[in-house]
């Protein structure tokens, strides 16, 4: 009788034991940490170019300390969503740049934006709409949320060639130009140039003062002499050569938007034939006018 009243009274406490054990159980495992973290990324385009929109989307690639690397897809305004706790390395770049490829990205320090050649191994394409930034160091925290901003930097840069033709106006057909020791490449990252240089050759559209140009470029190469070279066509045949060295003058000038006005005067005939003079030429950056 007393084993009887003592197995009922050990059942329920057996039972109840066991009720606790499960609920801390769960409890623990509920508290676990599940080696994710979120991750908010806010744009801020403070250096948007004039007449430019906004980066309708985004690259993210996100360097894990580990040695993986993740890559995300996300609006122009930021990204959300969630990773594996770590410590990161972040490069941002849009996707909708023209005339550039991108190269080394499963490197945070050596991933770069750049402007194939073509036709001649020198001559590179003309970089359009195009930003970048790196962030140097993330960390995301198991079930925890970290909110970062970035701020991309523009990367494309403008000039504006005027030449401005006197004299026998309507004996030039045409020009082309060609800008040499142009940088190729930019570090995402950081903005700074790698090394490499090329050439940018253009053909000016006519107007009413004579012919001019707006090309885009990263930048000039340090290491390169920045030669402008012009192309004459007059319209009864024949052609002149014009070499301006530009190095001295954009000295601190590129990498920022410029204005370079040449002037040529045209004196001759169709019989005698035509000949083009180089009288003066300068560069003007913003309020700051250079005279050769």
């Amino acid at each position: 009788m007393k084993k009887n009243l003592r197995n009922k009274l050990i059942l329920p406490v057996l039972l109840i034991a066991f009720i606790v054990a499960e609920s801390s159980c769960t409890r623990r495992k509920l508290e676990s940490p599940s080696g994710m973290g979120t991750v908010n990324i806010t744009f801020d385009w403070l250096h948007l170019s004039a007449g430019e929109t906004i980066p309708p989307g985004m690259k993210l690639c996100f360097y894990n300390s580990n040695g993986s690397v993740i890559t995300k897809d996300c609006s122009g305004t930021g990204f959300s969503g969630a990773l594996p706790a770590g410590t990161y390395q972040v490069l941002a770049y849009n996707t909708d740049a023209g005339g550039v490829a991108y190269r080394n990205l499963d490197k945070y320090t050596e991933a770069q934006v750049y402007t194939p050649s073509y036709t001649k191994a020198t001559y590179i394409s003309q970089p359009l709409h195009v930003y970048g930034i790196g962030l140097g160091s993330l960390s995301v925290l198991s079930d925890e949320k970290v909110s970062k901003v970035m701020t991309p930097a523009a990367f494309v840069k403008k000039a504006v060639i005027e030449l401005i033709v006197t004299g026998q106006r309507s004996a030039v057909a045409s020009t082309r130009l060609t800008l040499d020791g142009i940088v190729q490449a930019v570090n995402i990252a950081d903005g700074t140039f790698p090394g490499g240089a090329g050439s940018l050759s253009f053909v000016p559209d006519a107007t009413a003062t004579g012919f001019e140009s707006t090309v885009t470029f990263f930048g000039k190469d340090p290491a390169t002499a920045n030669l402008l070279t012009i192309v004459v066509y007059f319209t009864g045949g024949g052609s002149q050569i014009f070499n301006i060295d530009l190095t001295p003058k954009l000295t601190g000038v590129i990498p920022i938007n410029m204005d370079i006005t040449v002037n040529i005067a045209i004196t001759g005939s169709v019989t005698g034939g035509f000949q083009a003079t180089l009288s003066d030429w300068s560069v003007k950056n913003r309020d700051v006018t250079i005279n050769p």
